[in-house]
Order: C-alpha cells, then structure tokens, then sequence
C-alpha cells in the first residue's frame, strides 16, 4: 500500500533552499573557478579539479534539495532521501566556499528532510 504525505514544509523548504542556495552556489563557483585557475596558472592538476568538484557539489545540492520537496508529499520517503542528500551537499559546499547562506540552505534542507519523514500519512 502506497502512503502520501500531507504536509506542505518539505515543498516549502525545498524552495526556499534552492532560491537560497543560488546565490551560494554562485559563491561556491566563483571560488572553484579562482582555485581552477591557480591551479592552472601553478600547473597543478589537483587544484583544478577542486574547482570543478566544488562547481559540481552545488548543482547536486539545488537540484536534490528541489526534486526532494517537489516529492514531498507523493512520496514522502523518496523525498527525505534526496533533503538529505541535499543536506549533505550544502554543508560540503559550507567548507567549499558557499558562507554562512549555504549553511543556512542546509538547516532548511535539513528541516524538509525531518518533516517528510515525521510528516502524516496517509495511505492511497
């Protein structure tokens, strides 16, 4: 039997995660792009791919965070999975470059992820 959810917060927190972790992400790029181009510049391969990596740790993080709350209530356990991974993602671009608003983007991904789990259910 399937359940459905019938909060709204993991769709609302989602959102506002990823409409905050745009900015972020865009902080987290523009430091992987000077750490790719030092290590460019210092004919450093290692460095270069930092850069990439941090590039790559933000889009997983928005993309996750949203399709997360977009699911949460269809699929409610779906959905925590993937706010948790964003929470995960966030707090890696936190130590990346994002700041403080990452950090602040993975306290609401993390909110969303513990509601889809607690939320009620009903079953379909």
């Amino acid at each position: 039997m399937k359940q459905k959810g019938t909060s709204e917060v993991p769709l609302i927190m989602g959102i506002i995660g990823t409409v905050l972790n745009i900015p972020a992400a865009m902080c987290g790029a523009a430091c992987g792009a000077a750490i790719s181009a030092i290590g460019e510049a210092a004919n450093s391969s290692s460095a270069s791919s930092i850069g990439n990596y941090i590039v790559a740790i933000s889009v997983i993080s928005g993309l996750s965070g949203l399709v997360g709350g977009i699911l949460g209530k269809s699929e409610p356990n779906t959905a925590g999975i993937l706010m948790i991974i964003a929470t995960v993602f966030a707090g890696l671009e936190t130590l990346g470059g994002g700041g403080l608003l990452s950090l602040i983007v993975c306290i609401f991904y993390l909110i969303g992820a513990i509601y889809c789990f607690v939320q009620k259910k009903v079953d379909v």
